[in-house]
């Protein structure tokens, strides 16, 4: 890229050229696909137009469908490529604009979706597109899970009772490669008049060469199942469903739903159960943080950028590939993927939100002490601020007296028993803009204190050393309906700032207020946590506030002690006669 300039006199030369990459993001949402019944079968045909790539090359698409009129509540309802052998590989790229889903049921209608991905990751889902598959013919006997009917020395396949029946149950241990065996009558060897041992999984009365699926439609949270699992071998000599799974915490059983369908598109579906066995024991003891999770701001209704929370090691894994990650306490609009420990998503409530964040290992030990946890914290929303820090006391005694040019009748000095009041004023969030154009914070956020908090004024000559002049102001007074904080500091005979005068002390990060213990400051009415700090605050004494704690009520002008409000009048009461 190059620039040049031009005015009333002509145009320049052009710079010498830059170069640069531009962003990438994730694709956009393809356009809604459309499906169709694909004639004679249960399945549909899914094509699609190639959305826009995000600035990269397009190396995956993941489709997914849900059976159903009309989308599911629940996200976890739809049925993902990991789930249904009658999607595209999970594990294999695919990027061809057409697929067709099979293992469908007969006369169902469905919704499908279809995402792109490229080297920024996933994008949107596209809006779902409703189809129905084709209805069996109406002569035709469906497929069936079946069982034998002994009686008169033979055996006879019929029909498993029940919905889905399940027809076998079968153990598997973690990281084998176990399976379900035989799932279809070839060459009607099994059903036919000779006694046999055990049913196939399907059978079909009409002899129809039936299409077989298989799918895991709520895989546990604590099992990860093999590559392209479940698999379906029914030709070439074999004939059984493969399944290899690892299973944390303990024995857990995975169901998987196995479709026949015919050529009619007549379907049943039977199911197996795989008990997969423990991957690990607990001889490590627990995992632990690799690192700490920080502590994070976002806008409101806007995309954040995606990030990643500490890794976990240690424990016991055994065979199980992965730690188990959890998170609570989310804004909403954010969500977190347990796989990739990414938090992605766009914040929607404001105000500040405490987020637990866990690991587990594979160990049957589910316990807090067998358990890495950790808190951070997510602000939506900059939240309530300190507005404006500012001495609302006046001195009472005039420091020119004590030099030979005189009183000049203006009172700078506090003297022995005379109160410094500071007063921290709260902002709202949304700032309005003065005429200089800096955002100005109104002063309109009442706040609530529970505890103590402390200010550290500065009183006593300046040096490079704040601490041998620091006064700790602690337990404030609340005022102006929760608007105000007043800290009060009363001066003692041994206090001296005769040269500049006092100053409000600041910590590392502009910080002011100092909370003690588990004290909490937050907006009164919506419980936001309230900022503590302030740019900008003057770093030297302020010298129409000096302080001398030598000067007594006899050298000090009257000073009052009270007041009282009487309709429209206000009485004040000094402690000395007034010059009339």
């Amino acid at each position: 890229m190059q620039v040049r300039a031009k005015n009333s006199a002509g145009t320049g030369a052009w710079s010498d050229s830059g170069s640069g990459t531009a962003g990438v993001a994730v694709p956009a949402a393809p356009a809604t696909p459309t499906v169709s019944t694909v004639s004679g079968t249960r399945n549909l045909r899914v094509a699609w137009v190639a959305p826009d790539n995000g600035g990269s090359t397009i190396t995956d698409y993941d489709l997914r469908y849900y059976e159903g009129a009309a989308d599911p509540e629940d996200e976890a309802d739809w049925v993902t490529e990991n789930e249904s052998s009658g999607l595209p590989d999970t594990f294999t790229d695919f990027t061809a604009t057409t697929h067709d889903i099979t293992g469908l049921k007969a006369g169902t209608a469905y919704r499908v979706q279809v995402r792109a991905a490229n080297a920024a990751g996933e994008g949107p889902w596209s809006a779902s597109r409703a189809a129905t598959t084709n209805t069996a013919s109406g002569t035709n006997n469906a497929p069936f899970v079946a069982t034998l009917r002994t009686g008169g020395g033979t055996l006879t396949c019929i029909p498993l009772s029940g919905t889905e029946p399940v027809w076998d149950t079968v153990a598997a241990p973690s990281g084998a490669v176990v399976n379900a065996s035989p799932i279809l009558d070839n060459g009607g060897s099994r059903c036919g008049p000779r006694p046999h041992r055990v049913a196939p999984m399907l059978f079909d009365r009409n002899g129809d060469a039936l299409t077989v699926t298989a799918e895991i439609r709520d895989l546990p949270d604590n099992v990860v199942v093999g590559d392209n699992i479940p698999s379906v071998s029914v030709t070439g000599g074999q004939d059984l469903v493969g399944f290899e799974a690892w299973a944390a915490f303990g024995q857990t059983n995975v169901e998987v739903h196995v479709t026949a369908t015919d050529p009619h598109g007549a379907s049943g579906t039977g199911r197996v159960i795989f008990q997969v066995g423990p991957a690990a024991s607990d001889t490590n003891g627990a995992p632990r943080f690799s690192g700490t999770a920080a502590d994070r701001q976002f806008a409101p209704n806007e995309a954040i950028t995606p990030f990643t929370l500490p890794a976990a090691t240690g424990g016991d894994l055994g065979s199980f590939p992965r730690y188990l990650y959890a998170v609570h306490g989310l804004p909403a609009g954010l969500e977190f993927d347990p796989v990739t420990r990414r938090v992605s998503g766009t914040p929607t409530a404001r105000g500040p939100f405490t987020v637990a964040y866990t690991a587990e290992d594979a160990d049957a030990v589910r316990t807090d002490a067998d358990t890495a946890r950790q808190t951070f914290e997510i602000r939506v929303g900059s939240g309530p601020k300190i507005h404006r820090v500012r001495i609302v006391s006046h001195p009472t005694y005039d420091s020119d007296c004590d030099t030979p040019s005189g009183c000049d009748g203006v009172a700078d000095t506090y003297g022995k028993g005379d109160k410094i009041l500071i007063d921290v004023e709260f902002g709202s969030e949304a700032p309005t803009k003065n005429a200089a154009g800096n955002a100005v914070h109104g002063r309109d956020v009442p706040v609530v204190l529970d505890g103590n908090v402390r200010m550290r004024l500065d009183l006593g000559d300046d040096d490079n050393d704040l601490t041998n002049s620091r006064r700790v102001l602690s337990y404030p007074e609340l005022l102006h309906g929760g608007e105000t904080l007043r800290f009060a500091y009363e001066v003692v005979p041994h206090d001296r700032d005769t040269t500049d005068g006092v100053w409000v002390q600041t910590g590392s990060g502009d910080r002011i207020l100092l909370l003690v213990g588990a004290a909490t400051l937050k907006h009164a009415v919506t419980g936001e946590r309230v900022g503590v700090t302030m740019p900008g605050l003057r770093t030297a004494g302020n010298p129409g506030h000096k302080v001398d704690g030598s000067k007594v009520t006899a050298d000090i002008g009257p000073r009052p002690v009270s007041a009282t409000v009487n309709g429209k009048t206000l009485e004040v009461t000094f402690n000395k006669a007034l010059a009339t």
